[in-house]
């Protein structure tokens, strides 16, 4: 923080101190509006239980990964039955190499070296964020929920019973 800066503090922190309720509002407001920060930030900094430190802005983190190291995930997930990430990582290991060198994935030189160094968590990261599911795949259930057959499923119930036990169900 410059000098000019840290004595518009110190000259604010001062008038904070000795202001009346309605008149701490309007410095802390003139304070917020000439530093953007927060006002609960504001108000402990001008009450003295912070200190005002001068950081960089933090942004976040360069994307590493593209859509085409997913779709190639995507493949070799296939390749391997849909196996998880944690698998497929030692797979990668042992098989990419030699599907890299023999031509079978058909993918760039700066694809294959990302796929080498890429973690488990960062490939659920990448499968959720394209969406990638295995090529030529399914669900293992297509069933929905409901009574879609519940009419096609014969069910005895009391008024099927007599004496004899269970009596034949009725020819439709």
């Amino acid at each position: 923080m410059s000098q000019p800066d840290r004595e518009y503090l110190e000259s604010l922190k001062k008038r904070y101190a000795k202001a009346t309720k309605k008149e701490r509002g309007k410095i802390l407001n003139e304070y917020v509006k000439t530093t953007s920060c927060h006002h609960k930030h504001a108000s402990a900094v001008l009450s003295g239980k912070r200190q005002r430190v001068k950081r960089p802005i933090r942004r976040p983190r360069q994307t590493v990964y593209t859509v085409e190291d997913a779709r190639a995930l995507e493949i070799l997930s296939d390749w391997f039955d849909g196996i998880n990430s944690k698998l497929l990582r030692a797979v990668l290991d042992a098989c990419l190499e030699p599907l890299y060198v023999r031509g079978d994935l058909p993918i760039s030189a700066k694809c294959y070296e990302r796929l080498r160094h890429i973690s488990p968590a960062s490939m659920d990261r990448l499968r959720g964020r394209y969406g990638c599911r295995p090529v030529g795949r399914r669900s293992r259930s297509r069933t929905k929920p409901g009574t879609l057959l519940k009419d096609q499923i014969p069910i005895r119930t009391r008024a099927d019973w007599n004496e004899n036990g269970w009596r034949p169900m009725a020819e439709n």
